[in-house]
C-alpha cells in the first residue's frame, strides 16, 4: 500500500543518492505509481541542481588559489589600520561627547535618593555660605538733616 508521506520523507535522501540500493529501486517503482510523489521528487532533484549551479558559480577560478597564500601574506605585512590617526584634542571632544550623551541605567528610587542629596547638599551650603547683610556706615549715623530725630 503506498503511503505519500512515508515517501516523501525519503525522497531528499533519494535526489541526495545517500539511499541504500535496494531502497532506491522501491523507491522508483513507488515513484511511477504516484504523480504527486514523482512531481515533488522532481522538484527536490531540481532545486538541488540549481543550488549546485550556484555553487559552482560562486567558487574562485583554480588559478586564484595558486597566488592566494602569497596575497595572503602580502597583505598581512602591509596592513594599514583603515581609521586615520585623530589629534589629541579632539578625541578629547569625542571623550567628553561621548560620556555626556552616555546613558546608564539606575534604579528609580536610587536616582531619587541621589537627587533629593544633591539638592539637600546644594541648599545646606547656599544657607551656610551667606552673610549678613551690613548697612553702610553712613547709614548707621545720625543725619542732622533727619527731621524725625529729636
Amino acid at each position: 500500500m503506498h503511503n505519500c508521506k512515508i515517501i516523501r520523507s525519503s525522497l531528499t535522501d533519494l535526489a541526495l543518492d545517500e539511499i541504500q540500493p535496494q531502497l532506491k529501486t522501491q523507491l522508483l517503482a513507488e515513484l511511477k505509481d504516484c504523480s504527486a510523489c514523482h512531481e515533488e521528487f522532481a522538484s527536490i532533484r531540481n532545486a538541488l541542481r540549481v543550488s549546485r549551479q550556484a555553487l559552482r558559480s560562486t567558487l574562485p577560478a583554480e588559478s586564484f588559489w595558486s597566488g592566494y597564500h602569497d596575497r595572503l601574506i602580502n597583505r598581512i605585512e602591509n596592513y594599514a589600520p583603515l581609521t586615520p590617526r585623530v589629534p589629541w584634542r579632539s578625541r578629547i571632544w569625542l571623550a567628553v561627547r561621548k560620556l555626556s550623551t552616555a546613558s546608564v541605567r539606575v534604579p528609580v528610587p536610587v536616582g531619587a535618593a541621589a537627587l533629593v542629596l544633591l539638592l539637600g547638599a546644594l541648599s545646606f551650603f547656599a544657607w551656610h555660605s551667606r552673610r549678613p547683610v551690613i548697612a553702610p556706615p553712613a547709614l548707621l549715623d545720625d543725619d542732622p538733616q533727619d527731621p524725625n530725630q529729636s
